[in-house]
């Protein structure tokens, strides 16, 4: 009987053991396999910013360093600016300064490309650093003079920084845009831009910077790469949530220099300005010779105080599917009335004003509806209803599925959405 007992006894304590040894090999390979997301970047770093120990001098540094980690599409990374001083002045005779660096150069590429999302911020512990620390900047180049661009080369969001381009009086305003290369890139409502000013003083030994949030920065630029040739094979999504009192924000869709652009998926634009700076959208690129086709739908969501360019000089927008308007109450256009952006529209004739949908919502609605997907219809949140008047009197409510069809009357529709 005793014999027995520790028989059994003895398997109860083999089964035991060996599966406390499952146990922790299976939660050491858990902790082995467990991917870093915090990264962080500050003035002064020189490793590789897996850590705050390890800071990185550079967000593109960072952004070697998630690659090489293992970061995917799929994966997000947080990338935190370090900054334990109240200003970015160095006045030491030379031209650096002392602030966190975007990337060198003046490539319109950082150096690796990504396709983990990326989320740039301050890092929380700034202002108890230093609790005069007001703002979190990035410059755009290692040194006052250097011209480097905000350049992206995967999906990239940017929260609560200022962005600060570097430049002389003579200032290069193609520099100071942002280039999204083909990416989703979106700035929130924290973000602002702004340039240092030296104002013609080349004694540097005597000179401290200052930073101006005028009309000399160029902000948030175009959604593809300048002069791209190459067809942009993803749904593209770019949001700007912010506006810069008497700035010149502009938007270029879909970008500033002359090529030729052929987008294959929806390419959709978020924008909002709280403030009567407003954002400046110029539909087209600069140069009248470009070439750009939009192979689906051109969608638009507009709230705030956007301004729209006049684009007669600028080149026509081709655009197979349609242009989707969703705009918000509180919108406010400056010269030129939103007429201006649908007539630079056109179907592939080059002569013939594209079909868009027109669709005026509440604000407090702008999240509940978005364009569907398919030209002419747009998806309401599941809790949602819809009630769609077109400017003739046409009536349209959504369906089972919250879809609002809207395919075969393009026009104007007032649009009443009801949460259930």
């Amino acid at each position: 009987m005793k014999k027995k007992f520790y028989k059994v006894l003895s398997l109860i304590l083999s089964i035991t053991l060996l599966l406390s040894v499952c146990f922790v090999s299976g939660a050491f390979n858990v902790f082995a396999d467990e991917k870093i997301t915090d990264y962080y970047v500050g003035y002064g770093g020189t490793g590789d910013g897996s850590s705050l120990e390890k800071m990185a001098p550079t967000v593109v540094k960072a952004i070697e360093t998630i690659n090489a980690n293992g970061l995917v599409a799929g994966d997000t990374a947080t990338i935190h600016i370090v900054q334990d001083i109240a200003g970015f002045m160095k006045n030491d005779g030379n031209k650096n300064h002392n602030l966190a660096v975007w990337g060198t150069g003046n490539s319109q590429t950082p150096v690796i490309k990504h396709t983990a999302n990326i989320i740039v911020k301050p890092y929380a512990e700034n202002q108890k650093i230093n609790t005069s620390v007001k703002e979190t900047y990035i410059a755009l180049g290692a040194a006052y003079t250097d011209q480097g661009l905000l350049a992206i080369n995967g999906p990239t969001e940017f929260r609560d920084v200022t962005i600060l381009y570097c430049s002389r009086s003579n200032f290069d305003n193609r520099k100071s845009i942002a280039i999204a290369n083909g990416y989703d890139l979106k700035f929130n409502s924290g973000v602002r831009f702004g340039n240092f000013s030296v104002n013609g003083n080349d004694n540097w030994a005597n000179y401290v910077p200052t930073v101006v949030y005028d009309s000399t920065v160029g902000g948030f630029g175009s959604i593809a790469a300048d002069g791209a040739n190459e067809p942009f094979t993803n749904p593209i999504n770019l949001t700007y949530l912010n506006g810069m009192p008497y700035g010149n924000n502009r938007i270029n869709v879909p970008a500033w220099g002359a090529g030729t652009y052929v987008f294959n998926e929806n390419v959709n634009v978020e924008l909002s300005s709280p403030s009567n700076g407003g954002v400046y959208i110029a539909l087209g690129t600069s140069a009248s010779t470009s070439t750009i086709t939009y192979n689906k739908n051109l969608n638009f969501k507009i709230d705030g105080y956007v301004r729209l360019r006049n684009n007669n000089s600028f080149s026509k927008s081709i655009i197979k599917g349609g242009l989707h308007l969703i705009i918000g109450s509180t919108f406010t256009y400056g010269t030129y009335p939103l007429t201006n952006l649908i007539n630079a529209c056109y179907k592939s004739d080059g002569t013939t004003t594209a079909d868009y949908w027109q669709l005026n919502v509440k604000t407090e609605h702008m999240d509940l509806i978005n364009p569907q997907g398919e030209t002419g219809k747009f998806q309401l949140a599941s809790n949602c209803t819809a009630v769609a008047t077109h400017t003739d009197g046409t009536v349209r409510n959504s369906d089972d599925d919250a879809v609002l069809d809207l395919l075969d009357k393009p026009g104007e529709w007032k649009v009443a959405i009801t949460v259930n």
